[in-house]
């Protein structure tokens, strides 16, 4: 395809993370200026070689306004209208303060009642139950679930899912996790340390089988345009978490049939990825949440021909009608310094460096592997993950020798 000419400028702010860079790379290798925002200069988004522009702002997370008061100056300096934030934190510090942008600015986001009605853990399930897409049995509640008559006969290990992953306090913005109890005391535990149970509505799930799916999709007013899938190899922290080696494949065709009839109920515009448990014994397959943001292991996508930014570029911004189908052969992607996290992790914990070893060997298969933050045209970004990952080590050595 002929790459248009003089594309809009793009401010992409909190630029710290690999979802961020994976932007970056894929607008700023196609000729797209961009402008990289962070707290820090000391970022993954800032040092690669496609962010032509660098601004400092604060954190999203614990000075919102602030964040977006940046935002708005260098909008103002440069002419830029263009902002594509990465992740949920500065999208909802930038929707939060909207008001403070210039009025002709581009959210490059998901309808902001859509993103809300996805982010809601509680009304996601129950429209997802009313559309016929299945989740896991589970109640609501607030405070001590357990003097509930319809917990008496739950069993464990039970999921506890705050309504929000985020809510403010008189003391700021806090996080709310999902918590796996195993037993009564890890419950007692979490119930008692953790105000957000007292805080906020949540949901008391049981845990299902099966392997975490991700369908990553691109939608128009509802209609799919791009869709990618991949299977989790390994994952940090061991237990569950983010990929560290993941490998492309097609969705399956019930995944798939879920995430359409999902996107439609929301008329949702933009990317999302939509998480399902699996179990490909039985085929049974349960919602677990909908993310209306860019994701850790986007690149796996971009090699496959999916990319995922372009194309919510050309939609959003360019005004394109797009439609694209992933390539067939099989890839994996590997994140080096996540991978030997993942390996460090099972190490003290005390599995047996066979296990360790014959997991490491296999890691390929013959199958073409790319490389998330390491690349050969844009090498810094690597070398600064490799250097924050060193000082924090050594940081937490000292700590732990600190009388």
């Amino acid at each position: 395809m002929k790459q248009a000419r003089n594309l809009p400028a793009v401010v992409v702010p909190d630029a710290t993370n690999r979802a961020a860079l994976t932007a970056i790379r894929s607008l700023g290798s196609r000729g797209c200026p961009i402008k990289a925002g962070a707290p820090s200069r000391v970022s993954l988004g800032v040092a690669s070689r496609f962010a032509k522009g660098f601004f400092r702002h604060p954190p999203p997370a614990s000075d919102p306004a602030g964040f977006t008061r940046a935002i708005a100056e260098q909008l103002q300096l440069t002419g830029i209208r263009v902002v594509m934030p990465a992740a949920d934190v500065p999208a909802s510090a930038l929707l939060q303060h909207r008001e403070l942008l210039p009025g002709d600015t581009r959210l490059i986001l998901p309808p902001e009642q859509a993103l809300e009605r996805a982010h809601d853990k509680i009304g996601l399930m129950e429209l997802a139950a009313t559309i016929g897409v299945p989740v896991p049995w589970g109640i609501t509640a607030r405070g001590d679930f357990r003097s509930d008559p319809r917990a008496r006969d739950v069993a464990y290990p039970l999921v506890l899912k705050p309504r929000v992953s985020r809510y403010r306090t008189a003391d700021g913005w806090r996080n709310a996790s999902v918590r796996i109890a195993d037993d009564a005391g890890s419950m007692e535990r979490y119930l008692n340390d953790y105000p957000e149970y007292k805080a906020l509505d949540y949901l008391v799930q049981e845990k299902v089988p099966g392997e975490g799916r991700g369908v990553f999709l691109l939608a128009r007013e509802g209609d799919l345009k791009a869709v990618f899938a991949h299977r989790r190899i390994r994952e940090k922290p061991p237990s569950g978490g983010v990929s560290t080696l993941c490998e492309s494949r097609e969705p399956e065709p019930e995944l798939l049939e879920y995430s359409r009839k999902l996107m439609s109920a929301l008329n949702w515009s933009g990317v999302a990825m939509v998480e399902f448990k699996w179990d490909p014994e039985t085929r049974r397959a349960w919602l677990m949440e909908i993310n209306g943001r860019f994701w850790g292991s986007m690149q796996l996508a971009v090699a496959s021909g999916v990319d995922f930014p372009w194309l919510l570029y050309r939609q959003e911004v360019l005004g394109e009608s797009v439609m694209t189908e992933a390539d067939t052969t099989r890839r994996r992607l590997l994140w080096i310094l996540g991978d030997l996290d993942h390996f460090l992790i099972r190490l003290r914990r005390g599995d047996k460096l066979s296990a360790l070893f014959r997991d490491l060997v296999r890691s390929r298969q013959g199958i073409p592997i790319d490389f998330d933050t390491f690349r050969v045209s844009d090498p810094y970004p690597f070398f600064l993950e490799l250097f924050l990952m060193l000082r924090d080590t050594a940081g937490s050595i000292l700590d732990r020798l600190r009388p």
